[in-house]
């Protein structure tokens, strides 16, 4: 019998629904290749808390395992790598951060016929650009770009159940027994990388979500990291907005990447955030930013459910960082 192969994802180093991203490219991989997924968010990671050693793995804060393999699995064993710089003593390693390349990616494809037993990716794949590989008898085969990110999240991923029981609680004490549309909106260093997103809350936002003033029984679920944003729109909407009590800034630089917040917090709030606006009966958001991207395509909103101020990044165009 063949010995099992792997393919380890360490962290992107950017924002969290950007470094989960590239999570979804690293298990269609898997999926192509037959080998079995592994990913471990070591030093790099925006989203580890501070203090955390080498066995603290943070992805494991936010959901449950994989499969039944462990990054472990390698250690005191004679395994080959790839890339070939890598081996039994290193794959733990702190790694360089990517903040300086950020639009340097891997189309992935190098990856898929290499024979050594663990293949290791640190840059971002190109999941669009891997679907064509998928082999004819794979349940994804055939499926568009959205579904194969949809499927991806419905069967492998399972955030974590403190985390579902905290958003099953917001739900029932906030939401519960009314219909809601749930907003993203991006402020922070999102205006330095797209513009003003004041301006797009103002021009789009605003626009779509009016008549629902006229609609009391309906509650708008704001998730944005900006004091600024949130606002706003309790400023013009009052009492029907809701947010959870997240941590959010005034400033432009990004909330995850501010050192006075720790990592794990964060994470645990954007993915509590991105849970509780898929239960929504709506859904508005920016497709130049990971949370909206993510929230688009996880759920099958019927035509005019979900609507993007730009098409989502994820089906359309290259992933930015944030």
């Amino acid at each position: 019998m063949n010995a099992a192969k792997y393919i380890l994802a360490r962290e992107w180093g950017f924002g969290f629904w950007s470094d989960m991203s590239h999570i979804f490219a690293v298990l269609l991989v898997a999926e192509i290749t037959g080998r079995i997924p592994i990913i471990y968010w070591g030093n790099n990671s925006l989203f580890r808390d501070l203090g955390d050693g080498k066995d603290n793995n943070a992805f494991d804060r936010f959901w449950e395992r994989l499969n039944r393999a462990s990054i472990h699995d390698f250690k005191h064993r004679d395994v080959t790598f790839y890339p070939h710089d890598w081996d039994a003593d290193k794959f733990m390693s702190d790694i360089p951060s990517n903040a300086e390349n950020r639009h340097v990616r891997s189309t992935g494809e190098e990856f898929l016929d290499q024979d050594e037993d663990v293949i290791v990716s640190t840059r971002h794949f190109d999941l669009m650009g891997l679907v064509k590989y998928l082999p004819a008898n794979s349940t994804l085969a055939g499926a568009s770009v959205a579904e194969i990110y949809q499927k991806l999240w419905q069967n492998q991923l399972r955030p974590r159940s403190r985390i579902v029981r905290r958003v099953q609680s917001f739900i029932d004490e906030n939401l519960s027994g009314v219909q809601y549309v749930s907003v993203h909106a991006r402020g922070s260093d999102k205006i330095d990388e797209v513009g003003d997103g004041l301006t797009l809350v103002k021009d789009y936002y605003f626009d779509i979500l009016d008549p629902i003033k006229m609609k009391p029984d309906w509650r708008i679920f704001v998730l944005t990291e900006s004091d600024i944003l949130l606002n706003q729109f309790r400023y013009r909407y009052g009492d029907q907005v809701v947010a959870t009590d997240s941590h959010r800034t005034s400033g432009n630089i990004g909330i995850h990447y501010l050192n006075n917040i720790a990592g794990g917090v964060l994470g645990e709030e954007v993915l509590a955030d991105t849970l509780i606006a898929l239960e929504g009966d709506r859904f508005i958001g920016n497709g130049l930013s990971n949370v909206s991207c993510a929230i688009d395509v996880f759920k099958d909103w019927q035509p005019g459910e979900s609507g993007l101020i730009v098409a989502n990044q994820w089906t359309h165009v290259a992933n930015s960082g944030t």
